[in-house]
């Protein structure tokens, strides 16, 4: 019985303690201790006008303003993350291998340098881009056009280069096929590019070179149809049988050399005159006595841009 009592008074005290109110508990705290009062005056009517200073920085209309981040804020707004892979040419594209010799339509660039064991053809219709990385091939050539080919270079810095220093040219245009060049260097060979009969080169960026100790042209074009409106050919055009080269814009050409009077250039592109610098004419020793142009096209703004001795017999 007496432990019955007992309990029931303990019982009693812990429920009279727990009916005690907080602020009582807190005079007895750690003096270290600071409790905040909430005061119902701190709630505002919603049609009160807030206070000067406003912390939530609202304009009269109650929208928030922006504020100026500070300098060297990291959460500033900061340049956008690249992606190569997320570029428009990678985008479904194949990453090209050191043992591909054969490819077909669609869409290939490089994931890093590339050596070839041995030239690539490119079939079908086609697009490369460099990346900004090196392919190169230690044979003839690196790539050889049997289709429509289309080289560019979204990182800048590419090249497909020729290795071996026997080689004929880095690329090689097959008959009736057309390339396309928008960027990146080709260089290496004897030649940077050759074109064969009714092949098509259409340059629009990029650098044709070829090796310094040939005495061959940058880019030869044998019977081939070409249009150059922006870039670089150092080292020269040379044209061969029944060749026309169009240009237009303003790319930069050294020199062109004419090796047959069936041959023509013409100083505007795609209605577009040319607009670059001087360019030497080479005629050699072709025979221009019946008054055929040399070039033609010119406008009176690019006339002086073709330098061309005149021509013999005249």
């Amino acid at each position: 019985m007496k432990c019955r009592k007992l309990l029931a008074i303990l019982l009693a005290l812990v429920m009279v303690i727990g009916l005690l109110p907080f602020a009582a508990l807190a005079e007895e705290t750690d003096s270290s201790t600071q409790w905040v009062e909430v005061s119902d005056n701190l709630v505002a009517d919603q049609n009160d006008p807030l206070p000067e200073g406003d912390p939530l920085g609202t304009d009269p209309e109650g929208e928030p303003q922006d504020e100026p981040l500070p300098e060297g804020d990291p959460l500033g707004e900061q340049p956008p993350e690249v992606s190569l892979l997320n570029d428009e040419h990678h985008a479904g594209a194949t990453a090209l291998k050191s043992t591909d010799s054969a490819l077909s339509d669609g869409s290939y660039y490089l994931s890093g340098n590339v050596e070839l064991n041995q030239p690539v053809t490119f079939t079908g219709t086609a697009t490369l881009c460099l990346n900004g990385y090196t392919l190169s091939c230690n044979s003839n050539m690196v790539i050889t056009v049997n289709g429509t080919l289309t080289i560019c270079d979204c990182a800048d810095g590419g090249r497909i280069k020729a290795t071996n220093k026997n080689a004929f040219y880095a690329i090689d245009v097959g008959r009736s096929k057309t390339l396309n060049v928008e960027g990146g260097t080709i260089c290496g060979g004897s030649r940077g590019i050759s074109g064969s009969s009714n092949s098509k080169i259409n340059i629009s960026g990029g650098t044709i070179q070829k090796s310094a100790s040939s005495t061959y042209k940058a880019l030869e074009l044998n019977g081939t149809t070409a249009t150059i409106t922006d870039g670089t050919i150092t080292g020269g055009v040379e044209l061969k049988s029944s060749s026309k080269l169009s240009l237009g814009g303003t790319p930069t050409v050294d020199t062109i050399k004419l090796t047959h009077t069936s041959c023509s250039i013409n100083a505007t592109a795609d209605s577009e005159p040319y607009s670059g610098g001087s360019i030497t004419i080479d005629y050699g020793d072709l025979d221009y006595s019946d008054g055929a142009a040399i070039v033609s096209g010119v406008t009176e703004e690019n006339a002086e841009s073709f330098i061309v001795t005149p021509p013999k017999g005249m």
